[in-house]
């Protein structure tokens, strides 16, 4: 980011060579763009901490059911290790897991981007 604002800054400073307009003119409006631009950024940052927050709890929740499950008596390692539909099960809901995990990240890094396809 401070590569950008410097490189706005140089720009500024030619533009006002340039064209003889006021370079403090010019640099005040640099800097008011800047500003903008990290305001709309820092809102995008704390309208992001909800979904990322949610995406977190969300990736716990197995783990969690698992241990909740022991606490209560059941033995889910039993039937996840069994070998067979509980084995597949397991598999499968770790699959969805990753995917959900790189979509939901996918989404996030789009989202601090300002919805850009880049």
């Amino acid at each position: 980011m401070a590569i950008q604002q410097a490189a706005a800054v140089q720009g500024a400073c030619r533009v006002a060579a340039e064209l003889g307009t006021p370079l403090a003119d010019v640099l005040d409006e640099v800097a008011c763009s800047i500003r903008a631009h990290q305001e709309a950024q820092d809102d995008r940052q704390a309208a992001l901490s909800g979904p990322r927050a949610s995406a977190q709890v969300l990736a716990w929740l197995p783990v969690a059911t698992v241990g909740l499950a022991m606490l209560l008596g059941a033995r889910p390692w039993n039937a996840l290790f069994d070998g067979g539909l509980g084995s597949a099960c397991m598999m499968l809901g770790l699959a969805l897991l990753w995917a959900g995990r790189r979509w939901t990240a996918a989404l996030l890094r789009r989202a601090e981007r300002g919805g850009d396809r880049r």
